[in-house]
């Protein structure tokens, strides 16, 4: 398991985009329930690494909080999410 991206936004949050293996978790908390979330595996979303490629490129763009993962090895590209940061 290992970091492929991590990025702080605005309102003290923190994206974290982790390669977990087979899946690739996205994670995203206040900075300081970051940790909360990985220890208790509470993922916003899990892609499987089948369908975007092994070596995975990660982008976000805060202005239009919009989440690309692609890989070299394939020719298409996987938009997992948009982030909203206001509390329920």
């Amino acid at each position: 398991m290992y970091i492929r991206h991590s990025q702080l936004l605005a309102a003290d949050h923190v994206l974290l985009v982790i390669d977990q293996g087979e899946k690739i978790g996205v994670y995203l908390d206040i900075l300081s329930r970051i940790n909360n979330a990985l220890s208790n595996n509470l993922r916003k979303k899990s892609i499987d690494k089948s369908r975007v490629g092994a070596n995975v490129l990660v982008s976000f763009d805060e202005t239009k909080r919009l989440l690309v993962l692609c890989a070299p090895q394939k020719v298409k590209y996987f938009v997992c999410f948009s982030a909203r940061f206001s509390e329920p």
